[in-house]
């Protein structure tokens, strides 16, 4: 009641200081002189207005919170009125939020590569029956994550109206915290998948479609080259893949196909070195992270070793004539027509038409049986595809869903009493 005793003792001063004033006229006149019944009315205006202007911020202020006094009481009498079904709704409500915990993905899976293309694709269909995307996986928590804040600005605004801590009982306001600081977590690790599933995806999409377009091609010359696709090899302890193992008359031929700058964001660059950059249209360049020419090279090398090693033991075991050490041909095509291609390295980097021309550039000189002898040793030599470790990410992203469907139900209602006081009390002003 600051603001009604503030007004007293406002009031007290005003009856105070014209008793004080009456006692110091008669003083005066007593004992001194007569005062003028004017100057007598002057000074009692004056001493007024001394007064009014010491107080009257004071007096305004008082009013204000006596004011403020009468609105928190009927906000209290409101929320008294309705309180053991707001306790109990809170703790009804918090009880569920408690139960909620952050788990960690611990599944994992061991895909090729086009296998990791089609469970991406899979994910895709499962997180469309919950109107989200990889691209937009934080989709499934941002409704808490957004009106969490709601809550939080409800309460402030609610103790401000009642002058009661509601959330304070049973811990409310600890365990939203506790809850808030989950859902963050999901969502930045959602954030974080959603980058790298959307990379991986179109990289994955995009390799696909580039070697495709290879094998199209090839397989209009299938009449004088033999096209073996997607062979691997473990030489020395090394993985070594090829996306197109091509053998013909015109030598052997490696072909590794990138569908690099198919958005037409940068053209490449592959300088005397050897060395790949991006070049974008405001003339910076960045170099590539993977040194494309100097990977190329080095399996090169591991494959005629493997090649000319069983050819050798062949050649000994069958007493063949053939000696002649085999070279296999690097090609690395670019399968699109958007990027723009500076080459000034002696790397063959091609585009998927220049297939056949550049292979048709060398003289012939090998047989049908070194062919065959060739051909055989990759197939007995070829392994199945790597596999590489991923999180699975579907039984996670559906039980997630299923938990946080049962988490919005105690959320919304928690939610729609702090709404449901704010809209029944009085802000204060």
């Amino acid at each position: 009641m600051k603001g009604e005793a503030g007004k007293q003792r406002i009031v007290m001063m005003y009856i105070i200081t014209s008793f004080l004033l009456l006692h110091i006229i008669s003083f005066v006149e007593l004992k001194i002189v007569k005062i003028h019944i004017v100057i007598k009315i002057a000074m009692v205006l004056i001493s007024f207005l001394y007064i009014t202007f010491l107080v009257g911020g004071k007096y305004k202020e008082y009013e204000k919170q006596a004011k403020q006094e009468k609105v928190i009481n009927r906000n209290k009498k409101i929320y008294r009125s309705d309180k053991k079904r707001i306790e109990q709704s809170l703790l009804n409500s918090t009880g569920f939020l408690k139960e909620f915990q952050y788990v960690e993905n611990e599944k994992r899976i061991y895909v090729t590569n086009d296998e990791k293309h089609k469970y991406l694709k899979r994910l895709e269909e499962v997180l469309s029956s919950y109107n989200v995307t990889l691209s937009t996986l934080e989709e499934l928590v941002i409704y808490f994550v957004d009106t969490i804040e709601k809550v939080r600005e409800s309460k402030e605004e609610l103790e401000r109206r009642i002058e009661v801590h509601i959330y304070q009982d049973h811990h409310v306001a600890e365990i939203v915290n506790e809850f808030y600081d989950k859902i963050r977590k999901y969502y930045y690790y959602l954030v974080e998948k959603s980058h790298m599933y959307v990379g991986e995806y179109q990289s994955a999409y995009l390799g696909l479609q580039g070697e495709e377009r290879v094998s199209k091609e090839l397989k209009l010359y299938d009449d004088i080259l033999l096209t073996i696709p997607n062979t691997r090899f473990e030489v020395e302890g090394i993985s070594v893949e090829t996306d197109h193992f091509v053998l013909s008359p015109f030598g052997l031929f490696s072909i590794e196909v990138k569908n690099l700058g198919s958005s037409g964001k940068y053209s490449i660059i592959i300088e005397k070195d050897g060395r790949w950059l991006k070049k974008f249209p405001n003339g910076k360049t960045e170099i590539m992270e993977n040194n494309i020419t100097s990977q190329t090279y080095r399996h090169i090398a591991l494959k005629q070793k493997l090649i000319n090693g069983e050819l050798k033991k062949r050649r000994k075991k069958d007493d063949l004539e053939f000696e002649e050490y085999l070279q296999i041909y690097p090609m690395i095509v670019i399968a699109n027509d958007i990027v723009e291609i500076e080459n000034y390295s002696d790397v063959p980097v091609l585009r998927v038409s220049n297939i056949y021309h550049h292979i048709s550039k060398h003289s012939k000189h090998l047989s049908k049986d070194i062919l065959n002898q060739v051909k055989d040793i990759i197939h007995s030599n070829t392994l199945a595809p790597k596999r590489y470790p991923m999180e699975d990410m579907e039984d996670y992203i559906i039980s997630l869903k299923k938990e946080l469907d049962r988490m919005k139900k105690p959320y919304d209602e928690m939610m729609s009493i702090s709404l449901e006081l704010l809209k029944n009390t009085e802000p204060i002003e």
